[in-house]
């Protein structure tokens, strides 16, 4: 399995500001995953390179997720941390994984997802190909 590591050779400190630029909270639910993972991966585990994929996952706007990345990752690197191998449903939902979306498509969604956040809903209501088909 070939993984692009986005954040491999990027410090905790980096990792951290990063997490703590997204919206909705991510730093205060996701803070300890990523303090936990910078740990773990220094261990040559046979799943790193999923580990390291779901990490890098963390990292995308939420509402680009296809699925709850956190709870997976949470509890894969749960399972590793303990010297277990991921379960085969744990590693086919990884590896069909689609890819990292783009840093342009990351920003806009970013960018989106805090104007949301802040009560900033303009751009959904003032949208004027919703109302095209109405008149």
């Amino acid at each position: 399995m070939k993984a692009r590591h986005f954040w491999k050779s990027s410090s905790l400190n980096h990792d951290l500001k990063c997490l703590r630029e997204l919206a909705y909270h991510r730093f205060e639910s996701s803070e300890d995953l990523v303090r936990s993972f910078d740990r773990f991966r220094r261990i040559d585990h046979p799943d790193l390179d999923r580990l390291q994929k779901l990490y890098d996952w963390l990292f995308v706007p939420i509402t680009l997720w296809p699925f709850n990345i956190e709870g997976l990752f949470r509890t894969a690197l749960d399972r590793a941390s303990v010297g277990k191998r991921l379960e085969k449903t744990m590693t086919l939902v990884v590896d069909l994984l689609p890819p990292m979306p783009s840093d342009r498509t990351r920003c806009a969604v970013s960018q989106h997802e805090h104007a949301v956040q802040h009560g900033n809903y303009e751009s959904l209501i003032r949208a004027p190909y919703k109302y095209d088909q109405v008149e």
